[in-house]
């Protein structure tokens, strides 16, 4: 059964996202970030989505000891695309969790890297072990409630939108 709510509820006590989603609807049950599990990028991605990846796969290592390699999988865990069409404006995105796998799909680069900042705040430690993403499904923003969307800047990075470091 999903429960459709507004963010601050869906998350009260367990996340704090920012920025804060349009709607989301929790529907129960988590993704397990399992060994092995992999970064889908569309065949034409570009170097800023493959640097969101890149995000994706060094934030889940250093936070949490998970290997996510990018590509390699027939079915793959997490699949990071662009869509222009999406119906959001720039830099807006969707984020989809199922126990089988999680979608993050931008409307521009920058809405993708946002997405993964998203996807990055939702990763946990799971009760029994491992890592986990709770199933939410329609969770969405259409634009950045700040000009800064993450937890952090590195001075010096070479990454085109503000990094969690």
């Amino acid at each position: 059964m999903s429960r459709s709510t507004h963010s601050s509820e869906l998350f009260r006590g367990a996340v704090m996202l920012l920025p804060e989603p349009q709607k989301a609807t929790l529907t129960g049950g988590a993704f397990t970030v399992g060994r092995g599990a992999s970064i889908a990028l569309a065949a034409r991605g570009t170097a800023a989505d493959r640097f969101a990846a890149q995000v994706l796969t060094e934030e889940g290592k250093e936070r949490f000891g998970v290997a996510l390699a990018v590509g390699g999988a027939k079915s793959p865990a997490i699949t990071l695309k662009r869509n222009s069409r999406l119906g959001l404006p720039d830099q807006g995105y969707t984020l989809a969790v199922t126990p089988k796998g999680v979608e993050v799909v931008g409307k521009d680069e920058a809405g993708l890297y946002y997405g993964v900042q998203t996807l990055l705040q939702l990763l946990r430690r799971s009760p029994v072990g491992g890592v986990e993403v709770p199933c939410v499904c329609g969770l969405s923003t259409t634009t950045p409630s700040t000009t800064r969307t993450g937890l952090g800047t590195s001075a010096g990075s070479s990454a085109p939108w503000p990094t969690t470091r």
